[in-house]
This record gives structure tokens, C-alpha cells and sequence, in this order.
């Protein structure tokens, strides 16, 4: 085989260094979504209170109502404790004058500075959105669990080797 065949082989057979740049940029990007993932929502699959912020409204929205229903998917999904570290805080306003609505999940934990040794209780995530509930509470309501559903599957996504440790029909 004469050296230009075998250097086009070669070249051929190896990828470009633009494709591995590309695949490297690739690479890191993703990393970077899943470190900024687990800032966000990692604790070791510890479980959570659930803190519930309402606006007056004539729907007959109650806070007992929203606590409720999310604490009911919490314990469903074992997460859920009254005195935990890490809260889940869910907002609700019916906004006057108007059939809208505001839905907003703040997930709280602490965060250490290691530079002083203080540590804070802050938001490290967030989803909201809005609807329009026609007067019914209970189409709040179901906008409220529909978003639960996606807060508890984002969170045993990025949780699940700490999860799936916890042994069967033992608390998390």
C-alpha cells in the first residue's frame, strides 16, 4: 500500500478534530446540565416539608386544600416529613378581576459558603407557570398536582442512586 492510501485511511478512519471538538464541547455542556441539576435538587433523597403561599381569591382556594394535595403526592413518593431540612414551597395566586392563575414550586435547601462558614436557606430551584381556572378551584388544583407529578419525577431523576439505597417499606 503506497503512503497516500494508507494516510487517507488513516484520516478516514480517525474522527476530524473539529468532530472531536464538537463532541467535546458536547461532553461538557452536559456535564454542566447535570452539575447544575444536582445544585439544584440533590440531598441524598432526604424528604421535605411543604410550605403553601396563597393570594385571596373567590374560588374558594384554601391553603388546606393545596396543602393537602401536595403533601398526599410527597407521601406518596415517601418525600415528605414535617420537620425536614429541605421545603418545598408552592405559591398560588388567583389574579383579580381575571380567570388567571400563578403556579410557582420554590425547592429550598441549605447552602454552605466554605470561604466564611455561613450557611443559608435558600431557593436552588424553580418552575411556574399560569392558567385560567374559570372559577373553579379544582381546575387550580389539578394544574397543582399535574406539576407535582413533574417536581417528583425531576427529583428522583437526579435523586435516584440515593433513592434507590433506601430499603423497601423503610422511611427515606
Amino acid at each position: 500500500m503506497n503512503r497516500f492510501a494508507f494516510l487517507l485511511l488513516a484520516l478516514l478512519a480517525t474522527p476530524s478534530a473539529a468532530q472531536n471538538q464538537t463532541e467535546e464541547v458536547q461532553n461538557r455542556v452536559e456535564c454542566v446540565a447535570e452539575a447544575l441539576e444536582c445544585f439544584q435538587m440533590f440531598n441524598h433523597c432526604e424528604q421535605m416539608e411543604v410550605s403553601v403561599l396563597l393570594d385571596q381569591n373567590d374560588i374558594g382556594l384554601t391553603r388546606e386544600r393545596i396543602a393537602t394535595a401536595v403533601q398526599r403526592r410527597l407521601r406518596a413518593a415517601r418525600l415528605y416529613d414535617e420537620s425536614a431540612p429541605y421545603a418545598l414551597v408552592v405559591s398560588v395566586g388567583v389574579l383579580d378581576d381575571s380567570p388567571a392563575f400563578r403556579v410557582e414550586f420554590e425547592y429550598y435547601k441549605t447552602l454552605l459558603d466554605e470561604d466564611t462558614g455561613n450557611s443559608f436557606f435558600t431557593t436552588t430551584w424553580s418552575r411556574g407557570g399560569y392558567g385560567t381556572h374559570a372559577g373553579n378551584a379544582g381546575i387550580v388544583l389539578q394544574a397543582i398536582s399535574e406539576r407535582m407529578d413533574q417536581f417528583i419525577n425531576e427529583y428522583l431523576r437526579v435523586n435516584a442512586p440515593a433513592c434507590d439505597q433506601v430499603p423497601v417499606g423503610q422511611d427515606l
